[in-house]
């Protein structure tokens, strides 16, 4: 019989420090294999920063052994969609979804043998976000026992491209993520489930910081100021036009795309970003665009 448990470590992490979380209290417990279907991430911070911004410095790596989820790391509020559907895209972080609480929801669940661990490797940027000095990371992971003894086990993936991006009030620019970046750099093929985008608004004033998506709070940016056109390594266009930013990634901000992308082969993103129709506010805002991939692939245990 299946049992249903949740496996929970808080990281306390200060600007630009990485750690892991607590392997104890994350490692498999049962006297068989489990299986982890999601992992959830809470930012504990102060209550002046709670809000859009207070993800944007997280970034996480997992593995378990010498098998790596992602290989780099990936912003941990990018990793998958928002689950929560009808959500108007002019409707604040709040309303869309527990404050500072994001979930990866694996494709296919991870299998975790006896006595093994899936580790989260923590990055907390120290210039992106938030005012405070330190944070609180409260990793969580949804589990179940099982009496399986698969040969084969699907890892779960994700990589990132995070843009340069552009100041408000800056002329047109194009520019382009390269091979290095939403790459399947594994020797086994990737099924690749979704395509996540979100924009970020990084505020840069005097006396305060902060980031916020600008998807949801200025929507004229996704809507017609950031077009993309995404195109595969061996050529194959994903969108043959620019397209808006918006039009891709709507309520939920992924797109289901449900395609193999062979060992070593990659996307190719060309943003063209127009913001010179946008005034200065504060001390500047840099408009920055990011888009995640994410799926499994086939591994021998």
């Amino acid at each position: 019989m299946s049992v249903p448990a949740i496996l929970t470590s808080t990281i306390q992490l200060d600007p630009g420090a990485t750690l892991q979380g607590d392997t104890g209290a994350l490692r498999n417990p049962f006297r068989s294999g489990m299986y982890i279907h999601s992992v959830k991430f809470r930012v504990d911070m102060a209550a002046a920063s709670t809000g859009d911004g207070t993800m944007l410095p997280i970034y996480a790596q997992l593995n378990m052994g010498r098998h790596w989820l992602m290989p780099r790391q990936v912003p941990v509020y990018r990793l998958d969609k928002v689950y929560v559907a009808g959500t108007d895209i002019g409707a604040t972080l709040a309303a869309v979804q527990e404050w500072n609480c994001y979930i990866w929801r694996f494709p296919k669940p991870l299998y975790v043998p006896e006595g093994e661990v899936l580790v989260p490797n923590l990055y907390y940027s120290p210039d992106q976000g938030s005012n405070d000095t330190d944070v609180d990371v409260v990793v969580s992971y949804n589990v179940s026992s099982t009496e399986d003894e698969p040969k084969e086990i699907n890892v779960p993936f994700a990589n990132v491209w995070v843009g340069a991006g552009s100041n408000q009030a800056d002329a047109a620019t194009v520019e382009a993520s390269n091979e290095n970046d939403l790459v399947n750099p594994y020797q086994e093929d990737v099924f690749v489930k979704r395509m996540c985008g979100i924009i970020t608004r990084e505020f840069r004033t005097v006396d305060t910081g902060g980031c916020s998506d600008a998807a949801i709070n200025a929507p004229a940016i996704g809507n017609s100021l950031l077009n993309l056109t995404i195109i595969s390594s061996s050529g194959q266009s994903v969108g043959r036009d620019p397209i808006p930013f918006n039009h891709l990634f709507a309520q939920d901000r992924s797109w289901t795309i449900n395609t193999w992308l062979k060992s070593h082969a990659y996307m190719l993103v060309t943003a063209y970003e127009d913001l010179s129709s946008m005034t200065t506010s504060g001390g500047g805002t840099r408009v920055r665009p990011q888009i995640v991939i994410n799926g499994y692939r086939r591994v021998r245990i």
